[in-house]
């Protein structure tokens, strides 16, 4: 703390009307260069003629007073007085009410699901698109599921009725959302990667013109929209699949505490039991060649229909 102002920050304001020459008037520099013993040093930071702000941190800042000149801050096309609740003000209001007409209330969601059929070749891995000539364009197969279907399935479903390949999905790839171009709808569409296990091929009709088989370097350029050409990129991303494992809980099976018997020993309920039914025309798409069960009487009853 300085002990005593330094005479240029204690100049009396009224002195501050003088000239402008007088404000450029400057103390002659000490002998020696430096401050005498108990001068003030102006500390970092701060600047000539600026108040302490040490003193002044309990003062609450303060509005600033309205100037004659200003006017009234009333904008053409508002109105005066407080707005009442809910209200906002009216430029914002006729902005939101101008951009309505943009806004797309999507009421229905269109599900759907594909894959990408890939088959390894001397070559390299090969991919197989589609070529649809009501739309003239080529794609992954895919298409809408059917009432209560699972995904999984109408992925396999779709792609084997659009080029007679059975495929055995491995890998989910990304899902996509795109507006349809119909009113109020919107198409979610998912995908897995899917390893051939056989093509019986298909004859050309009006739904699908060509199956082309194309090398995965290749197939990007072929596609016509954007979004299929990101799940190929995300398929093309993937490390070398050597095999498939799926984990599986078992069905329910009651609680324990309604078991008398031994815990290794309770079943599945009626529910575990329809919940295996659906379970297993889920796996058998996967073609599991080996099926592995701990010893619990309600996990061996889980995968017993696939034995």
């Amino acid at each position: 703390m300085a002990q005593r102002p330094d005479p240029r920050q204690a100049r009396p304001v009224r002195h501050r009307s003088r000239r402008a020459g007088a404000r450029r008037y400057r103390r002659p520099a000490r002998q020696g260069g430096g401050r005498g013993p108990g001068s003030a040093r102006r500390p970092p930071g701060r600047r000539r003629g600026r108040p302490d702000l040490a003193r002044h941190r309990a003062r609450r800042p303060r509005r600033p007073r309205p100037r004659g000149d200003r006017g009234t801050a009333l904008r053409k096309g508002t109105r005066r007085g407080t707005r009442g609740p809910g209200e906002v003000p009216g430029r914002l209001g006729q902005s939101g009410a101008a951009q309505a007409h943009r806004l797309v209330a999507v009421t229905g969601l269109i599900r759907a699901a594909g894959g990408v059929p890939w088959r390894a070749t001397d070559a390299g891995t090969e991919v197989a698109l589609v070529h649809r000539p009501r739309y003239g364009d080529w794609t992954l197969p895919k298409g809408k599921l059917e009432h209560g279907e699972h995904p999984f399935a109408a992925a396999v479903r779709e792609v084997f009725e659009e080029t007679g390949i059975t495929g055995t999905p491995q890998v989910r790839l990304p899902t996509i959302r795109y507006l349809t171009g119909e009113p109020g709808a919107e198409k979610q569409l998912e995908f897995w990667s899917m390893a051939v296990r056989a093509d019986i091929g298909r004859e050309p009709d009006h739904e699908i013109a060509e199956v082309r088989w194309v090398p995965v370097a290749r197939a990007g350029p072929l596609l016509s929209y954007a979004h299929d050409r990101g799940v190929l990129a995300a398929f093309a991303a993937l490390p070398r699949i050597t095999a498939h494992v799926t984990v599986v809980r078992h069905g329910r099976a009651g609680t324990r505490s309604a078991w008398s018997g031994p815990d290794r020993l309770r079943p599945l309920d009626s529910v575990g039991r329809h919940q295996v039914e659906a379970l297993t025309n889920l796996l058998a798409l996967t073609g599991p060649d080996r099926i592995r069960s701990a010893t619990a009487l309600r996990c061996r009853e889980t995968v017993a229909p696939l034995a």
